[in-house]
């Protein structure tokens, strides 16, 4: 069970109100002087920004087309600064300037050029306070961006740009010094944390500001983290980019020869270990709490550049994840409690859920997660029907809010694990159906030695003190999503059939539930929804325990 933490302080409440107050004064042109100051006219250290774009991007970038969460809008020369109807998430990403990585990667004075006209565009249509561009945790992405690119688009550029880029970059920091505090999100406190530092690196004449940024990284790292070393967020994919700010941290503090806190060196070995745990075969992360794979290629990079030795941790109890792994099989399993308020943001109705991949090739999956401005896809991945696990009455597990987090987070998640032989078993269980239904869901997975052979034993049994007739006649489902990459048929002798992609076979086998194939889609990639399948075993609780064994074994066929 997840072991509570804090969730946000009143301090960043009240921060993050007191942004929203001053908003009118930000878009007044009295504020244009309070964003004065001594000026800046070079970098003593530009803050190293080793991870690779995409040329192909890139070279979409340099005529004039920019894709992200999939919109599409295309300007030539400075003009794609005058779109103001796109979706927020695709103007924020706009903003970031984090696709400067791709130009960079296509290399060339062409795309040099092209930056450097984006960056001066930027200057004059944004150089002063805008609610979009200027929104804290987008300003603190630029400005890592701005300063880990400088070499590529400023460093040989013409005194009118660089004066123009010195003073615009100072504008920026300035508003940050000053709305640093609302940030909300994890990631978002983390990024801004991180423009502090960078920005207090690189020009180091402002020493306050670098102080600022290690101070609330330390309180950071003091009360996000898990005992067990993961984030409390809980999601693969915020382990894995918390992985790779905190390893920009500690090269931007390196290449200015600055002390690394003993905390930050400590908070990359562990979290190098929780990643490799939360991959499959494939490389990729599974899909809990609003994440996607990733690139495989790209973990590889940061997992690299984070040069840990932690290995595979046994369990992350604290973080809420089982992992089963024989053979050339793994099996990951949600077994954590909600997030605590201001962590659970990304949280899905997940309870108890589990993916399966066999070498490189995934086999049981989670929907995964659309892209941001997609509501209705969103709403519908973060249900519990959108993972692989057993739903009461099509009711989500958890409350959820629409804008993410939840309503209202009462009851347990607990598990126990056994390991002999080879074998694995994990028995988890949680009461978060109580209180509506009056049921309490136990998940048994075992994996055999040699990974060919997992068997799984769902029970919805009543809840303490609600009687032994309590929680009959619900309908209930066991899903078990299915990679688009598998294709699955029901057998004239019962069970079901399921192939993947690279010719193997694996037959699934039930009782106590009616086997069915159905519809579902999956979301490995931003921006890529694939049609995909999958088995629901369906029935209906009676009085005292209902039982669903299921079983997965590898089908060898000549």
């Amino acid at each position: 069970m997840i072991r509570p933490v804090a969730g946000r302080p009143l301090g960043e409440t009240l921060a993050g109100i007191w942004y929203r107050l001053r908003i009118p004064l930000f878009a007044s042109p009295l504020y244009r002087p309070m964003l004065g100051g001594p000026p800046a006219w070079q970098l003593a250290v530009a803050p190293p920004d080793p991870w690779p774009g995409d040329a192909d991007r890139g070279a979409a970038i340099l005529a004039g087309t920019f894709a992200f969460h999939q919109v599409v809008e295309t300007a030539e020369g400075e003009a794609i600064w005058d779109i103001e109807t796109a979706p927020r998430p695709w103007r924020d990403e706009l903003h970031s300037f984090e696709w400067m990585a791709d130009l960079r990667t296509l290399g060339g004075s062409a795309a040099r050029r092209r930056a450097r006209e984006l960056v001066a565009g930027w200057c004059r249509r944004f150089g002063w306070w805008d609610r979009v561009a200027w929104h804290p945790p987008v300003l603190a992405r630029r400005v890592v961006a701005w300063l880990g690119f400088y070499d590529f688009f400023a460093a040989s550029a013409d005194d009118a740009l660089r004066t123009r880029f010195f003073r615009a970059l100072m504008r920026q920091l300035r508003h940050l010094d000053r709305t640093a505090g609302a940030a909300r999100a994890p990631m978002d406190r983390l990024v801004v944390a991180k423009a502090l530092i960078a920005a207090g690196i690189a020009l180091p004449e402002d020493a306050d500001r670098l102080s600022a940024g290690l101070a609330r990284l330390r309180r950071i790292l003091a009360r996000d983290f898990l005992p067990d070393g993961g984030h409390a967020a809980r999601a693969p994919c915020v382990q894995f980019r918390t992985l790779r700010h905190l390893v920009d941290i500690r090269a931007a503090l390196g290449a200015a020869s600055r002390p690394i806190p003993a905390a930050v060196q400590q908070a990359i070995d562990r979290l190098a270990g929780v990643v490799r745990f939360l991959r499959h075969g494939d490389g990729g992360l599974a899909l809990f709490h609003d994440g996607n794979e990733g690139e495989g290629w790209l973990i590889d990079v940061v997992l690299a550049q984070a040069v840990s030795r932690a290995g595979l941790p046994a369990r992350l109890p604290e973080t809420g994840f089982e992992r089963l792994q024989a053979g050339r099989t793994v099996v990951l399993m949600d077994v954590g409690g909600p997030p605590p308020p201001g962590m659970d943001w990304a949280a899905h109705a997940s309870a108890l859920a589990f993916e399966m991949s066999v070498g490189k090739e995934r086999l049981v999956v989670n929907m995964g997660a659309a892209p941001p401005g997609q509501a209705e896809w969103r709403k519908l991945q973060r249900a519990t029907a959108a993972h692989s696990t057993l739903v009461v009455a099509d009711t989500n597990s958890a409350r959820l809010k629409p804008a993410g987090g939840f309503a209202r987070a009462s009851g347990t998640v607990a598990a126990r694990r056994e390991d002999q032989d080879g074998s694995a078993l994990v028995d988890a269980r949680h009461d978060l159906y109580a209180g509506r239904f009056g049921l309490v869901h136990r998940r048994r997975l075992f994996l055999a030695p040699g990974g060919e052979d997992l068997r799984g034993e769902d029970t919805l049994s009543p809840a303490q003190g609600k009687g032994a007739g309590a929680g009959g006649g619900h309908d209930f489902a066991l899903r078990f999503h299915l990679h688009p990459d598998v294709s699955a048929s029901l057998l004239t002798g019962g069970g079901a059939l399921l192939r993947l992609a690279r010719g193997g076979f694996w037959r699934m086998r039930a009782s106590g539930a009616a086997m069915a194939l159905a519809e579902s889609a999956y979301f490995g990639h931003d921006g890529e929804m694939k049609r995909a399948q999958q088995i629901v075993l369906g029935g209906a609780t009676g009085n005292g325990e209902t039982v669903v064994k299921w079983a997965l074994q590898r089908e060898k066929r000549k």
